[in-house]
């Protein structure tokens, strides 16, 4: 899952290495990599918690929610 969003950060840094291309065109490769980051950086986070959490380090309370509500 970690490397899904490499792909695209991976093919947008072409798109803008390769050169002028037009500016819709890097506009575009931005955006890609910033909201693949994003992405990634949401999965670490996750992926920390649950290390933390299985260490001892973080304790969850368990508690009943209603969901009718």
């Amino acid at each position: 899952e970690l490397r899904n969003p490499l792909s695209p950060i991976l093919h947008a840094s072409t798109v803008l290495l390769r050169g002028p291309s037009g500016a819709e065109a890097q506009s575009r490769a931005e955006r890609v990599i910033e909201r693949q980051a994003r992405h990634m950086s949401r999965l670490l986070d996750d992926l920390l918690d649950v290390a933390r959490i299985r260490q001892g380090k973080l304790v969850l309370q368990r508690v009943p929610t209603a969901l009718a509500g």
